[in-house]
């Protein structure tokens, strides 16, 4: 592990969770996206959970819930975990899921009860706060987590020839074994950004209930998503760094 990656990914958490506090909900999505660019895999369960909790409280429940899960598949504490089924539990009673919130919701409980580092007395508070917070009001409507760009945002070694969307530290290839994936050209380092996309707009024509056209055109401005449109190298994804490896994207 790379020590200057933890310290960088540690930081960029700290700094999201006091932008949630602040319900600076676009800036504490991008610093845990960020912080999880650099997060060893031991500590990338923290970056899922902190995003998570801003994607509750922006009202986007079903990326709440996915973030929440990759969070219990990437070593969360075991102490915390009832937290994420409870976060889960919520999620899907605000999407009137209820044979889903409440198979998360008992295990929440489930969590609480099972554990051995806390006392009896500890775990009824902890269950009744649970019980209290299952209950609370939901957050109303939702709020965007993207940014608008008139023009794109700086790509690592500059762009590509062949498309300004692209650094010039990759290229498309195509083959037999990987199928169509993105080639490294050049030495990348964790947390440069290589990948910016035009987000289209779609508009399915109907005709006697099935879809004869899609017609798609561009935005009037260039529109970013944090986590589905700009994609930064995460740790891991290919191997060290070296050019002709060929690498993945990851979900940050």
């Amino acid at each position: 592990m790379d020590p200057s990656d933890a310290s960088v990914s540690e930081t960029c958490r700290k700094e999201a969770a006091a932008l949630l506090k602040s319900d600076c909900l676009l800036e504490a999505a991008a610093a845990y996206t960020k912080s999880l660019a650099f997060a060893p895999a031991a500590s990338r369960g923290l970056c899922y959970a902190g995003r998570s909790a801003v994607l509750l409280a922006a009202g986007h429940f079903l990326q709440s819930v996915r973030d929440a899960e990759r969070a219990l598949a990437s070593g969360y504490p075991d102490l915390l975990r009832f937290k994420l089924h409870l976060r889960i539990a919520t999620c899907w009673r605000a999407l009137q899921q209820a044979p889903k919130a409440q198979r998360a919701f008992l295990e929440a409980l489930a969590l609480i009860e099972a554990s051995s580092q806390l006392s009896d007395e500890k775990k009824k508070c902890m269950s009744e706060e649970a019980v209290r917070e299952f209950e609370a009001p939901l957050p109303q409507g939702s709020k965007a987590l993207w940014v608008n760009y008139e023009r794109p945002p700086a790509l690592a070694y500059g762009p590509a020839a062949h498309n300004e969307r692209m650094s010039a530290a990759v290229r498309v290839h195509d083959d037999e074994q990987f199928g169509r994936h993105l080639v490294a050209e050049r030495d990348i380092n964790t947390g440069m950004l290589f990948l910016v996309l035009k987000v289209m707009r779609v508009c399915l024509v109907k005709s006697k209930n099935r879809v004869d056209n899609l017609f798609c055109w561009t935005a009037p401005k260039l529109n970013y998503y944090l986590d589905f449109s700009a994609f930064f190298v995460l740790r891991g994804c290919f191997g060290g760094g070296k050019t002709s490896h060929c690498f993945s994207f990851g979900d940050g």
